[in-house]
């Protein structure tokens, strides 16, 4: 018996995220540090990644361009935070293997 196990209410969470979007700039530090040292490791790698995919939406200014990325896709589970694509990170959108990084 193969039963999907959800622990987490999805809308809710959707809700949780497009409520933290209003005072996002007063955390947003926390995320560009990330960003940031993302990127600098990124940097060291030799190898190039044709197609990455940002999930939460907040990496993408940092990483578009650095450390071998060609093409970047940011998204997340609330409009707000989603320059690119809405869509769930439990049950994303894109066949198995499709990214780089």
């Amino acid at each position: 018996m193969t039963e999907d196990i959800n622990v987490f209410n999805r809308s809710v969470v959707r809700l949780h995220r497009a409520r933290a979007f209003g005072d996002w700039a007063e955390h947003a530090f926390l995320m560009e540090d990330v960003a940031e040292r993302l990127s600098d490791r990124l940097d060291d790698v030799s190898r190039t990644f044709p197609l990455a995919l940002d999930l939460g939406g907040k990496l993408g200014p940092a990483v578009k361009g650095r450390g071998g990325i060609e093409t970047l896709i940011s998204s997340d589970l609330s409009a707000n935070f989603a320059p690119s694509l809405v869509c769930d990170e439990e049950a994303l959108p894109f066949k198995d293997e499709t990214f780089d990084l």
